[in-house]
C-alpha cells in the first residue's frame, strides 16, 4: 500500500505541504456535469458554476498528517437527490448528494485529524450563486440521478 504522501504526490498539480490546513474535493466526470445540467434546464434552475463544480470533502483549517489511507478507487459514485440553497444569505444553489463513499472519505480524514468548519458533512455540488433579486422557492421533485466523481484535488488552504 502506498502512503498519502506518495498518493500525493502522484495526484496533486501543487505541492501539499500540510502547514496550511487541508483542503480536499472531488471532480465530476463530464457525463455527470452533463446530467447535472439537463436536471437544471428540465426543472427551471440556473446552472452557472459548470466550470468550477466540484464536491468538497475536508476543508480544515487544521493541519492533517500524511499518514492518512489512501482515498478509495474511483469512480466514486452518488446521486444528486434533491436541491437547496446554502450560506448565510441563502444565496447558493446546491444539488445534495448522497454518496456512502464520500462521507466515509470525509470521516477518515476527520479520524485523521482534520477539523472540519462544518457541524455536519453535507455532501453537494454548487450550481448557481443566486443574485438577491432572483431567489426562488426550491421545491423541484424529480428522480434522483447518478453521478460519478473521477479525480481529486488536495491542496494546502489558500490563505490571504
Amino acid at each position: 500500500m502506498i502512503t498519502f504522501k506518495q498518493f500525493l504526490a502522484e495526484k496533486t498539480e501543487r505541492p501539499f505541504t500540510g502547514t496550511s490546513g487541508f483542503y480536499c474535493s472531488m471532480l465530476l466526470s463530464s457525463a455527470s456535469v452533463t446530467r447535472i445540467a439537463s436536471l437544471c434546464d428540465r426543472i427551471g434552475y440556473p446552472f452557472t458554476q459548470k466550470d468550477e463544480i466540484h464536491c468538497t470533502v475536508m476543508y480544515s483549517p487544521e493541519h492533517v498528517p500524511s499518514s492518512i489511507p489512501v482515498p478509495p478507487k474511483m469512480p466514486i459514485k452518488g446521486q444528486i437527490v434533491r436541491f437547496e440553497l446554502f450560506g448565510e444569505e441563502k444565496d447558493h444553489l446546491v444539488a445534495l448528494v448522497e454518496s456512502a463513499e464520500l462521507k466515509a472519505l470525509n470521516k477518515k480524514l476527520v479520524d485523521a485529524g482534520a477539523v472540519s468548519t462544518y457541524p455536519e458533512y453535507r455532501p453537494h455540488v454548487t450550481v448557481a450563486k443566486i443574485p438577491s433579486d432572483k431567489k426562488q422557492e426550491v421545491t423541484a421533485k424529480f428522480m434522483p440521478i447518478d453521478i460519478e466523481f473521477v479525480s481529486i484535488t488536495i491542496e494546502d488552504i489558500k490563505r490571504d
